[in-house]
């Protein structure tokens, strides 16, 4: 493992020119689209260099207003916010969480959030929902062995 991590940064550059002209921009970051003037949803021209255009990674771009109404009706539906992929039809790009934090809604990505969280504790069986009354917390029931941590919940 050593041999094949020393050998990647050896021809690092190059490594990374090869990968990037296969998939732009793989970290999944955000990137301004100065090459593009239209946003792909409302078709609104923007000057080209002036960074009102952010893709995901994908090189669809889109205008801030567009993203953050895509990514507000996706947090609508708790289902659909668990993955936001680009708007683009059969695109696939993941939008990461730093994308949505700087287009959409402050409500709206505490939503995906708190679905993201409420989904993941759903899938763990020793986790749950606190049974007291408009309390939003968690609670360890047991540990994942079978041993019994929680006797009593008072909020």
């Amino acid at each position: 493992m050593i041999c094949i991590q020393e050998r990647w940064f050896e021809d690092f550059d190059d490594n990374m020119q090869t990968i990037s002209s296969q998939q732009p921009n793989l970290a999944g970051g955000m990137k301004d689209a100065p090459e593009q003037s239209n946003c792909n949803i409302c078709f609104e021209e923007f000057p080209s260099g002036i960074g009102k255009l952010v893709d995901c990674g994908c090189g669809h771009s889109f205008c801030f207003e567009c993203w953050g109404s895509y990514i507000s009706s996706r947090a609508e539906d708790v289902s659909s916010c668990l993955r936001i992929d680009c708007p683009t039809p059969n695109c696939g790009r993941m939008v990461k969480g730093h994308l949505m934090a700087k287009v959409a809604n402050p409500e709206d990505v505490m939503k995906i959030k708190a679905a993201t969280i409420a989904n993941f504790v759903d899938k763990i069986s020793y986790i749950c929902v606190c049974p007291g009354v408009d309390c939003d917390k968690y609670i360890k029931v047991h540990e994942p062995n079978g041993d019994t941590v929680v006797k009593d919940v008072r909020c």
